[in-house]
C-alpha cells in the first residue's frame, strides 16, 4: 500500500482499506497487550498514516503521510541503534550470541556457531549498531545512496527473520521504506533548488 501512496496510484477506496485494517491492528493491540514488540508498533502507525493520508480533504496530506511514515522509521533506526550503542552487552559482542541462543528466538546452529567464533558475534553486534546508528543519514544522503541502504536493510531483515524468526519486522519495516526513498528523493531535490538559487 505504501508503494501505491508513494507513486500516487491509490484507488478511491485504498483509505477506507487502510482504515479497517488500522482498526483490525488497534483491535489486537488492545486484546493483546502482552508480547507484542517494534513490528506490531510500526504496522499500527504505518498504517494509522496512510488511513490519515488517504482520507484527509487536504491535498498536501498524502505527502504529510509519506514523511511521517519515513521520518518514523528513521528514527526507529537511530533509536534502536543508540540504545544498542550504550549497552555494554552489545558493545562486548554477546547480545546476539545471547539472544541466538534463547529458545523463544534462538537457533541451535547459529548459536553453536557464535560460541565457537565470538569475533563473528563481535562483528554481527557492531555492524547492527553501526548501521541503525547511521541509516537515517545514509538514506537521506542520495538516491543512490538510498537504495542501497534500504537494500541492505532488507538483507538485515531477511537475516533477522531467518535466524531469530522475526518474521513480523520484516514486513513491518520494508513497508516504510518507499517513504523513505520518496523523502530521500524530496530532500535532495530540495536542496538541489536551494543550491542552484544559491
Amino acid at each position: 500500500m505504501a508503494i501505491l501512496v508513494v507513486t500516487r496510484l491509490a484507488f478511491p477506496y485504498l483509505g477506507i482499506a487502510t482504515g479497517i485494517l488500522f482498526v483490525l491492528r488497534a483491535a489486537i493491540h488492545l486484546r493483546h497487550q502482552l508480547g507484542l514488540d517494534g513490528s506490531d508498533q510500526m504496522n499500527a502507525i504505518v498504517l494509522g498514516a496512510l488511513t490519515l493520508g488517504l482520507t484527509a480533504p487536504a491535498g498536501y496530506a498524502k505527502d504529510a503521510a509519506i514523511w511521517f511514515i519515513a521520518f518514523e522509521a528513521l528514527l526507529s533506526y537511530f533509536a534502536a541503534g543508540v540504545a544498542k550503542a550504550v549497552s555494554p552487552v552489545w558493545r562486548s559482542g554477546s547480545a546476539i550470541q545471547g539472544i541466538i541462543s534463547t529458545r523463544a528466538y534462538g537457533k541451535a546452529s547459529a548459536a553453536s556457531l557464535l560460541l565457537r567464533a565470538p569475533r563473528i558475534s563481535l562483528t554481527l553486534c557492531w555492524s547492527t549498531i553501526i548501521f541503525e546508528c547511521t541509516f537515517p543519514f545514509a538514506a537521506l544522503a542520495s538516491p543512490d545512496v538510498c537504495i542501497m541502504v534500504l537494500a541492505a536493510g532488507v538483507m538485515f531483515h531477511v537475516s533477522i527473520a531467518a535466524t531469530m524468526g522475526l518474521n513480523n519486522f520484516v514486513w513491518a519495516f520494508v513497508a516504510t521504506y518507499p517513504a523513505v526513498f520518496q523523502t530521500s528523493l524530496d530532500v535532495n531535490m530540495a536542496l538541489h533548488q536551494v543550491v542552484s538559487k544559491g
